[in-house]
């Protein structure tokens, strides 16, 4: 390659390199057509060029030499970092590793790699460091976030500040000077986040740039159990529940689904094989329309049973639209196998419909319980309509359960209609009781949630609850001890306005001793369904909300960041969009074993395709 004379001589200050000169030449080859500029970077050891040389010629070069003055730096590695510019916007890079200048022949050559983006005369400022691009990764060593900066004439040890901090972000690493890498803060959002960096260069120049940032929490790849071909039927999910009910250490999952006929229903298990894959299932007809469902411990052993609220077609339909609803409970007394169904026989009340239900060990006995909602009125149940609408809760003793029945051991007259129930340890003082928290409605239009205090022996009918007002009408309900107290806090969905207007926000009510601290956080969603989720595999509790769908508006899946002590952003979450015509039901457990959350999800209904395949049941693995 023919050596072209430099028009003007380049001097690169290197501190304690002493005054002798010593002189490199560097054939650049494969430079863009487009480039009309050069940029180096000199390395020698830990030190840096303190300015960037610029050679400026005329577009069309393919090739260009430059010479370097390495201001008697005789021995030692240097590494050379090369630049093609066009109006300031960096086109492609090259570097030139040299293990030991003694042994460098006084002339090398460096291939520039292909143009890393197409740009324009304005794409971009002519700035001498240059921030092209941000992505966001794991720190394979400790398992944190990174964040990983491309561009140019990054020095070893500069300063990096975040989201207009006045602190450096910690473990800044530049090994070549086109990309560093920085810590992500928790507090920044780590799904579609603007994030604005400022990179402060030791010789005072800087530059900025903002960046949308993400760290992904679900793995891209969606397994879907359901359906599997376009010749399996026509189903409506319900609700969904994670547990491992063969007791063989890998978290099972339960599908509930209703067909096209009347009186349909019935509950599809997966068993795990504790990789994540459900190699075998089994189909439960259960005869009736699935409501909820939820895993109980009636006996000794590592089985789980299952109690599941239903409901039949009337026999006047659609007068009395909720009549002939029943709790049922499906022992597993071999494993695998649900071959027998206890119905109650504790009368259900006329046009009653049977809501919710929780398990658990209520009265302390080592059985578990049941706890169910139901509700009635003078005319079918319809939301919209709580005039004349009466809510129960009845409870179900699991040491009552015999060979035929499964009896009720006490109900009570709710004061409001309920729509959720939740179960924790939710006193001001933990003491391993279970206690009970109900979502309910208000004549008002808002809501409110009664808790109801274990007396300690599971007779909720034999406590007086507390309320607590809420800012909004009621979906879902859930636990979690979102500012790591050791006490367990609640959050709830609001998917209506006192109005009966789309909701947007949900309430996390954090204990505080006696009383709750009350937030309420936008969302930009009308949520119906809530979860408690660790998504960032860091102990913090985050939030998954599903939503209604309303309007134009599709349905999606909300994730809430808890950003510190229980605090929430307020902003709208980052949102995953569902393919469903309403809400979703969703069920969290790490069905895969790697000690990350997963999420499996059953969309209720598919838009547009009615008629074909209505639900799909599908698992997100997190990361």
């Amino acid at each position: 390659m023919r050596i072209i004379c430099l028009l003007y001589v380049l001097t690169l200050s290197l501190l304690g390199l002493g005054c002798t000169d010593t002189a490199l030449i560097v054939d650049v080859g494969n430079i863009p057509p487009s480039a009309t500029e050069l940029r180096a970077v000199v390395r020698l050891g830990s030190q840096q060029s303190i300015d960037t040389p610029r050679y400026a010629f005329a577009a069309g070069r393919g090739t260009y030499s430059i010479g370097l003055n390495l201001k008697g730096q005789t021995s030692g590695a240097a590494q050379i970092t090369i630049g093609a510019f066009l109006n300031g916007c960096l086109l492609a890079t090259g570097r030139l590793e040299i293990p030991d200048i003694t042994m460098a022949p006084s002339q090398s050559s460096i291939n520039l790699d292909a143009p890393s983006s197409d740009v324009s005369d304005t794409s971009c400022a002519d700035v001498q460091l240059l921030l092209v691009s941000a992505t966001t990764l794991r720190n394979p060593a400790t398992g944190e976030n990174l964040l990983e900066i491309s561009g140019f004439g990054f020095a070893p040890n500069a300063q990096v500040l975040l989201d207009y901090s006045t602190r450096a972000a910690t473990g800044y690493r530049s090994v070549d000077p086109r990309s560093f890498q920085v810590d992500l803060p928790k507090l920044i959002p780590p799904v579609d986040h603007q994030l604005h960096v400022q990179v402060l260069q030791p010789d005072g120049s800087s530059a900025t740039g903002d960046f949308a940032v993400s760290i992904p929490v679900f793995d891209g790849k969606q397994p879907t159990l359901y359906p599997k071909s376009a010749s399996d039927p026509f189903l409506l999910l319900g609700p969904v529940l994670a547990d491992d009910l063969d007791g063989d250490g890998a978290v099972d999952l339960v599908a509930s689904a209703n067909g096209e006929a009347f009186d349909s229903g019935f509950l599809q298990i997966y068993f795990n094989d504790g990789t994540g894959n459900f190699p075998v299932s089994r189909t439960v007809q259960m005869n009736a329309e699935v409501r909820d469902l939820a895993a109980l411990k009636l006996r000794s052993g590592k089985l789980h049973d299952l109690a599941v609220t239903v409901c039949r077609t009337p026999f006047q339909f659609p007068k009395t639209s909720y009549s002939r609803c029943n709790l049922v409970i499906l022992p597993q007394l071999t494993a695998r196998v649900f071959n027998q169904q206890l119905l109650s026989r504790d009368g259900s009340e006329t046009n009653g419909q049977h809501a919710a239900l929780v398990t658990g060990d209520f009265s302390g006995d080592g059985v578990w319980d049941v706890v169910v909602i139901t509700n009635s009125a003078v005319t079918p149940f319809a939301p919209a309509k709580i005039s004349g609408l009466q809510s129960m809760i009845k409870l179900y003793d699991g040491s009552s359960l015999s060979v035929n029945n499964f009896n009720v051991l006490a109900s009570k007259l709710l004061t409001a209609p309920a729509v959720a129930l939740a179960v924790d340890q939710l006193r001001p003082v933990p003491n391993g009781l279970l206690d009970l928290a109900i979502a309910e409605y208000t004549a008002s239009g808002a809501g409110q949630i009664e808790l109801y205090l274990n007396p300690g022996n599971g007779r909720f009918d034999m406590a007086t609850p507390s309320l607590i007002p809420l800012a909004g009408r009621p979906g879902k309900l859930t636990t979690g001890d979102y500012d790591l107290d050791g006490h367990p806090d609640l959050a709830v969905a609001l998917y209506q306005t006192s109005k009966g207007t789309p909701g947007s926000s949900i309430n996390v009510f954090l204990r505080r001793s006696l009383l709750w601290s009350q937030q309420i956080i936008t969302t930009g969603l009308a949520p119906l369904g809530i979860v408690t989720i660790d998504l960032l595999s860091d102990g913090s509790p985050d939030l998954l909300i599903t939503n209604s769908r309303s309007g134009l508006q599709s349905a999606q899946l909300g994730l809430l960041f808890n950003q510190n002590a229980g605090q929430f952003s307020a902003s709208a979450p980052t949102s995953i969009p569902l393919p469903t015509t309403t809400d979703a039901n969703i069920a969290v457990a790490d069905f895969n074993g790697d000690l990350h959350q997963d999420l499996a999800l059953a969309n209720y209904g598919i838009s547009g395709q009615a008629g074909t395949h209505v639900g799909s049941l599908s698992l997100l693995f997190g990361l």
